[in-house]
């Protein structure tokens, strides 16, 4: 009885051990079905290469502190444009145009969305008095798809938009934009003209001297530049800064190959390092304000008020910018490029002949801070001595403007 008793003790054991290991196999392949039916869900749920995604970079590290890039974001934001009074404001009738394929695609991409929130909130911006650098400055504190705060707005910003909220409307209705019309196919779809405008304007810049010329010059190291073409802005360049950490980001944002009338060839190698100077010049003049108004120097601006109208300067204040800028870049033209005496001298007349009567007198003085560096360690230092200079002459120096 025993060896029987032996005997089906086994065969239960053996059928235990049996059914065991079915169960076992049982739930690693339900396990096994049940994530691949999971993964598959999860694969269906998501589009095919990512609609929201670029497929291809356009942003080329030219040295440690420089970039060269085009931003799908600005991009954006230039067909927001073209379907606002933008162009019908700032730009003169008959006097500028452009002849890009470009910019009539980019356009016509955003004519479906002419009523879109995102290009309302601009026009009302624009009716504020949000114009010229404003949008594209806004844009560069923007990240892409996601339309998230990168840094957080200068106050000049949002005195421009006149309030944060106003800002805040016009960032979301942009998020809303790009998901709505899947803006990412359209910058993926003309990657080759991105990339072959990148691979050409690349060569032709000196990055790391603009750099260092810079820094020199300025007072400041640990300085980030970024050059941002602008393929469908075919009349301005601008310039912009963002303060991160004590460190300053500085753009110089350059429009494209359009043409005016009356005006000289676009030189770009000058307008890289005069965007810059923008960048970092025109906040420290709007500090000095207060001593503009004092001691009544904006009356500088007035016997040229039609000139620079005419440029779109429309208060003293870019009228000062744009002759203290100058006279820093015509200096940088023969420091980092070696232009001829001849070229730099033609183009300072240029701009003389335009307005920026006080000039000459500004490019005097600054050879002053340029021998004077231990005395002068920051241009912040420089700029008042030189406003202060302009109202010592100011009774002379007005008579420049009839000249």
């Amino acid at each position: 009885m025993i060896p029987n008793c032996v005997t089906f003790h086994s065969r239960v054991s053996i059928n235990k051990k049996e059914n065991m290991k079915k169960a076992v196999i049982f739930i690693c392949v339900s396990v096994f079905l049940l994530i691949c039916s999971s993964f598959k869900k999860n694969m269906m749920q998501q589009p095919s290469a990512n609609a929201d995604s670029l497929q291809h970079e356009t942003t080329l590290k030219l040295s440690d502190d420089f970039y060269l890039e085009i931003l799908p974001q600005m991009e954006l934001l230039s067909g927001v444009l073209a379907q606002t009074s933008w162009y019908d404001k700032y730009i003169r009738p008959n006097e500028c145009d452009s002849d890009q394929t470009y910019y009539r695609e980019l356009k016509h991409f955003f004519s479906a969305y002419k009523n879109h929130e995102a290009v309302k909130t601009l026009e009302e911006l624009i009716n504020r008095g949000f114009a010229y650098n404003a949008p594209p400055g806004f844009i560069t504190f923007l990240s892409y798809p996601d339309f998230n705060l990168k840094y957080p707005y200068g106050e000049n910003l949002i005195e421009r938009a006149k309030g944060e909220e106003n800002l805040e409307k016009f960032r979301l209705s942009l998020k809303s934009l790009t998901n709505e019309s899947n803006f990412s196919k359209f910058y993926n779809d003309h990657y080759p003209m991105y990339k072959a405008l990148l691979d050409d304007f690349c060569q032709d810049i000196k990055a790391q001297i603009i750099v260092d010329w810079y820094n020199k010059m300025f007072g400041q190291s640990e300085n980030e530049f970024h050059v941002i073409m602008m393929p469908s802005m075919y009349i301005w360049s601008y310039g912009n800064r963002i303060t991160s950490n004590d460190k300053l980001i500085l753009y110089s944002m350059l429009a494209s190959k359009g043409s005016c009338k009356n005006q000289p060839k676009k030189d770009y190698k000058f307008v890289i390092v005069h965007e810059f100077g923008h960048a970092k010049i025109d906040i420290q003049i709007a500090n000095l304000d207060s001593f503009i108004i004092k001691n009544h120097l904006d009356l500088f601006y007035y016997p040229v008020e039609d000139k620079m109208k005419r440029q779109g300067y429309n208060t003293y204040q870019p009228f000062f910018c744009e002759t203290i800028n100058n006279a820093f870049t015509l200096l940088a033209m023969k420091d980092i490029y070696n232009y001829e005496d001849s070229v730099i001298l033609e183009r300072k007349n240029y701009f003389m002949n335009n307005g920026q009567y006080l000039l000459d007198f500004t490019i005097d003085k600054l050879s002053e801070y340029v021998k004077n560096r231990d005395k002068y360690k920051k241009i912040d230092d420089f700029l008042p001595i030189l406003f202060n200079e302009y109202s010592e002459n100011k009774d002379s120096l007005l008579k420049l403007a009839n000249q």
